[in-house]
């Protein structure tokens, strides 16, 4: 190919890939190079015998960035099989609206199928799909985060290339950096590349399932493009494959986006090549077709179209044209036990919430708290409550109790606000103003003892008495002390009891907050461990909004967290 004349001559190397662009360089391949010969058999003329099922092209779905390398290896090759004209017919198609198709058996399928990863044919499909295991694939490209040069200039600290840890929240509270875009995992496998990447990178940070859920909850769902993000440069993080940034900022040198990579190995798009179709002839064409895709000419188009090997190296084209990039690793390509995974922690820290709140009224809450401006724990403990539920969307559903012993003639606690959605309700009222009043008339119970044994046994059994599935289920407790109810449930027969009822088809799990310095941590380890929850210290008040953050983001990484 000949650089531009003038001041817009480039040096040598790849423009962006076009369809007609690839296609001229495939001719020039072909014509110049013997490479294809050893391949496939080339027809010498048009009139070759047209024969059984070559009376319909071979029919070929491809991801959209790839379609046009395959297309232009068909073109330049003139494959055939057995001695008749081997057609094909390539069309671009969505990965994830392929694998629905064949998810409900459709009889009118492609005979072979090249997404953009094996997350589609990972995932468990319905039996008689027809979809193999273990497909070859035929490029990689590792999964790269699109951010403006000026956002990523404003990040960026010393000479060390931005990671996506530097895209990550600082602490739970605040919002981040940049906001992520993450359309749903069902409709882009960036997603949940995205998604391992982001859980890599908290790593082992002690507050990383709250950041985790910081970063889920405040990404956008609208499905964004790279042009788009280019045009109008905004603090955001666009998960997208290396190639297509190769592509775009190839042909947009005034608008180029950074490519951010993780610190170590990343998720990796691999295109499989998937045969679905169940004719043998069908099969041998499709064969064919793989073996010019991983021929000469082939790996020459992909590596000028900014694709990877299937070893995951960089050819000549990324190394001329992104030199630090083309040294970082390829990444791995996810087996199906973490794809599925993925997708249940997307779901699970995104699906909405039905919790108790249970807060601890006896006497030790009125003591007050040292630089607090006179404010006693109990007042500390309500605005944080408040502070936390703010992270919550309207169709969480949030009940409130307070406890200490004998709070009515029956219970040691009382129920200030029964289980509703925060929402705007048919009267008009909202949940979060209920919410509001019904905090607000917290206040200490003249008892001054504790029942926490009995309290939360009780709590457990009323979530799970209303028990939705369309939600997850579970109670927050905040205490600063231990259980005083000599004539109440033992911690043995508690722990014993929540173990027992547990039930692992209707899971409420219990998150308690051992508040300030005098929490019973141990005894409250045990209690929420039971139930498959997590027991939290929580010296500073401020730390239970981060708590119930936590909370939600444990339910990406649980039970291994």
């Amino acid at each position: 190919m000949r650089p531009r004349s003038g001041s817009d001559a480039r040096p040598a190397g790849p423009k962006l890939i076009t369809k007609g662009s690839i296609l001229a360089l495939a001719a020039g391949l072909a014509v110049g190079t013997v490479v294809t010969a050893a391949a496939v058999k080339a027809v010498p003329d048009s009139t070759a015998p047209s024969c059984g099922v070559e009376q319909r092209p071979l029919r070929v779905a491809a991801a959209a960035e790839i379609a046009p390398v395959i297309k232009a290896v068909v073109d330049a090759e003139n494959l055939a099989t057995d001695d008749c004209r081997l057609r094909v017919e390539v069309t671009s198609s969505i990965p994830s609206a392929t694998a629905a198709a064949l998810q409900k058996e459709l009889i009118d399928r492609p005979d072979v199928w090249i997404p953009d990863s094996s997350v589609w044919t990972e995932r468990s499909m319905k039996p008689g799909t027809g979809v193999p295991d273990n497909n070859p694939s035929v490029a990689r490209s590792p999964l790269t985060v699109a951010v403006p040069a000026s956002v990523a200039a404003g990040l960026r600290r010393g000479a060390a290339p931005l990671t996506t840890a530097d895209l990550i929240p600082a602490t739970p509270e605040v919002s981040g950096p940049v906001r992520w875009v993450l359309p749903e995992p069902d409709g882009a496998a960036s997603t949940i590349g995205a998604l391992i990447g982001l859980q890599a990178a908290v790593g082992t940070r002690p507050e990383r399932s709250a950041l985790l859920t910081t970063v889920l909850r405040s990404s956008s769902r609208t499905t964004s493009s790279l042009a788009a993000l280019a045009e109008k440069p905004a603090k955001t993080a666009l998960p997208t494959t290396e190639q297509q940034l190769f592509s775009h900022n190839l042909d947009r040198r005034n608008s180029k986006l950074v490519a951010v990579y993780p610190a170590g190995n990343g998720f990796s798009f691999d295109y499989p090549f998937v045969i679905l179709a169940a004719e043998r002839a069908r099969r041998s064409q499709a064969t064919e077709l793989l073996a010019s895709l991983q021929g000469d000419l082939g790996r020459r188009l992909l590596d000028t179209a900014g694709f990877r090997s299937v070893d995951g190296s960089a050819g000549p084209s990324l190394q001329a044209q992104a030199p630090g990039d083309a040294r970082r690793p390829a990444g791995v390509v996810p087996d199906a036990t973490a794809v599925n995974a993925a997708f249940r922690a997307f779901a699970a820290v995104n699906a909405p919430t039905r919790l108790l709140a249970v807060i601890d009224v006896s006497g030790s809450m009125k003591r007050k708290v040292p630089g607090a401006g006179g404010a006693t724990r109990l007042d500390l403990a309500v605005n944080a409550a408040v502070n936390g539920l703010a992270v919550y969307p309207d169709d969480t559903a949030v009940g409130l109790w307070t406890f200490a012993t004998q709070l009515t003639p029956t219970t040691d606690y009382r129920s200030l606000a029964p289980i509703a959605p925060l929402g705007r309700g048919a009267d008009g009222v909202s949940g979060r103003e209920r919410m509001a009043k019904a905090l607000a008339a917290v206040t200490i119970s003249k008892q001054g003892k504790s029942g926490l044994y009995d309290t939360t046994l009780a709590a457990v059994r009323e979530v799970r008495r209303g028990w939705d599935p369309k939600r997850v289920n579970s109670v927050v407790v905040i205490t600063d002390g231990g259980n005083n109810d000599p004539t109440g449930i033992t911690l043995q027969r508690l722990v014993a009891t929540l173990r027992h009822e547990h039930d692992p088809a209707r899971p409420v799990a219990l998150f308690s907050i051992a508040y300030g310095p005098t929490g019973d941590l141990p005894s409250l380890t045990m209690i929420s461990q039971a139930t498959g929850g997590k027991a939290y210290a929580a010296p500073d008040p401020r730390m239970i909004s981060r708590v119930l953050g936590d909370a939600i983001g444990r339910r990406a990484c649980a039970p291994n967290c």
